[in-house]
């Protein structure tokens, strides 16, 4: 019986001596979630997607698998990607365009690239890389491109359910 309430003791003593060293260590966390900002909230009703720079890099990363890149063609295909970006930036910021102007030039930039990226690859490398472009539209089409024409807003997707 003795030998029960001495284990029980030191139970009690380690537990609360643990308590103890929780709470004493809570202010330094919170101090410390307290001094970090918190992440801006995403804008309500907008998409989110990784970005140019990683999208360009995933697409690449993509090619080099599908179609077995050299390491120029890599080169020279992130050099197509980077001045398109520049070009499609620069447009998307010039305000004086109409929206289905820019819709417009748009297309046919990235039709430029395209065009400039084929031409690179090899006549193996070509039928895969129609075959990507295609199904890059296709997919496109799928999800309706812009809802309502060039210069609309693309409607977000539904809400979740809710859960219960």
């Amino acid at each position: 019986m003795k030998m029960k309430s001495i284990a029980t003791n030191r139970m009690r003593s380690t537990v609360l001596a643990l308590c103890g060293f929780a709470i004493g260590t809570t202010p330094m966390w919170s101090q410390a979630a307290q001094d970090a900002p918190p992440p801006p909230p995403p804008p309500q009703g907008e998409w989110h997607h990784p970005g140019p720079e990683k999208m360009q890099e995933r697409q690449l990363e993509h090619m080099q698998r599908q179609l077995n890149l050299t390491a120029d063609q890599t080169t020279q295909i992130k050099s197509i990607f980077a001045d398109t970006d520049t070009k499609m930036r620069a447009l998307h910021e010039d305000a004086s365009i109409a929206p289905a102007d820019k819709h417009e030039k748009m297309k046919s930039i990235h039709e430029a690239s395209t065009a400039k990226i084929r031409a690179l690859l090899t006549d193996e490398q070509k039928p895969k890389f129609d075959a990507m472009v295609a199904r890059q539209q296709e997919r496109m089409e799928h999800r309706g491109g812009r809802e309502g024409g060039p210069g609309e807003p693309m409607t977000p997707p539904p809400p979740p359910p809710p859960a219960y």
